[in-house]
């Protein structure tokens, strides 16, 4: 009866009507992504859209997921971010999205999947002492009772650990900002 979209493609992703919603069922929300300035990685932060009957054929994307967004200043070169809530929160993995015709997407991943998340930076990504360096990382919409714990490691294999013990939410459509925090890498941490 409508026309429905979500983005990035999954070629094993299978989608039923229930209800008056949709629902896309093997959908893989990947566990490791890939740094981009500013942004998120390519393929990371899922979309999804339904028009309002079979000839309408403008698609209004709406954001499945929300963000977490680090700052951090120094002098190291950062190579991997890695996320895990302090309660072992799903992260990633096989994920089921149901889509409202006229309502906000939401997400559920499967008990078989992930329970944290890492940022590739690649080659690395340079700090600066004045200005913060942003690195986001699309999370699904979640409440965090006991809060999370972040890895930083630099091109030196060392690393900071990041870590709040308070409840945080990850807004859907939105970023949880997090203050800048000045990187101080040491030896020595255990890394999940």
């Amino acid at each position: 009866d409508n026309n429905v979209a979500f983005y990035p493609y999954s070629p094993s992703a299978s989608i039923i009507k229930n209800d008056g919603n949709y629902v896309i069922n093997n959908i893989e929300i990947p566990a490791a992504q890939n740094y981009v300035a500013d942004s998120f990685g390519n393929g990371a932060f899922p979309m999804t859209a339904v028009t309002s009957n079979k000839g309408d054929m403008t698609l209004k994307f709406k954001n499945v997921f929300g963000g977490l967004k680090l700052q951090l200043k120094g002098t190291a070169t950062i190579v991997s971010i890695s996320i895990k809530g302090n309660s072992n929160e799903i992260l990633s993995g096989n994920a089921t999205v149901t889509i409202p015709i006229d309502g906000v997407p939401s997400v559920s991943l499967s008990s078989a999947s992930s329970n944290s998340v890492n940022l590739n930076c690649s080659t690395g990504v340079t700090l600066n002492t004045e200005t913060a360096t942003s690195f986001i990382i699309a999370l699904p919409p979640i409440t965090m009772e006991n809060g999370f714990t972040v890895i930083v490691t630099d091109s030196e294999s060392k690393h900071m650990e990041i870590k709040t013990t308070k409840s945080q939410t990850i807004p859907r459509s939105g970023l949880l900002r997090m203050p800048a925090v000045d990187y101080v890498g040491s030896v020595g941490i255990n890394v999940p």
